[in-house]
Order: C-alpha cells, then sequence, then structure tokens
C-alpha cells in the first residue's frame, strides 16, 4: 500500500506540475518546514523503537499523520 500511494503521490506531483506549466505559473516550492518536523519526528521515533513489532505501526500512524496534515493544508 505504501508504493501504492508513493505512485499516487508521484502521478498527482507530475499533473500539478502540468498545470502550472500550462498557466505559466512558476514550479518553485517553499520549503514546508511543518511537514519536515513530522518526517523528523516519524523517523526519531522510529529510531527509538525498541522492539519490532512496534516498528509497522509507527510508520502508519506517522504516515496519517503527514497525510492528515497534506489534506489540511490544501
Amino acid at each position: 500500500m505504501l508504493e501504492k500511494r508513493l505512485e499516487q503521490g508521484a502521478t498527482l506531483m507530475e499533473e500539478i506540475d502540468g498545470v502550472l506549466e500550462e498557466l505559466e505559473v512558476p514550479k518553485a516550492r517553499q520549503k514546508n518546514v511543518a511537514a519536515e518536523g513530522l518526517l523528523t519526528q516519524a523517523t526519531d521515533l522510529l529510531q527509538e523503537a525498541q522492539e519490532e513489532s512496534l516498528v509497522d505501526p509507527l510508520v502508519l500512524g506517522s504516515l496519517q499523520k503527514l497525510e492528515h496534515y497534506c489534506i489540511a493544508a490544501w
């Protein structure tokens, strides 16, 4: 499912780039420090996980948090 979501995200970015190009708007993107913070938090949690059984829930929870942030940011 993660691979499918990654493909969906890549497709979405291609579509957005196409629309921006059609509108003749620059593709430059500002750095999103909030999203970076969520990714850093996920990495820290995974590094601190002391049991292998915690990895999947931590990855899924972190990705859901990031997805919900992105949805709210749109």
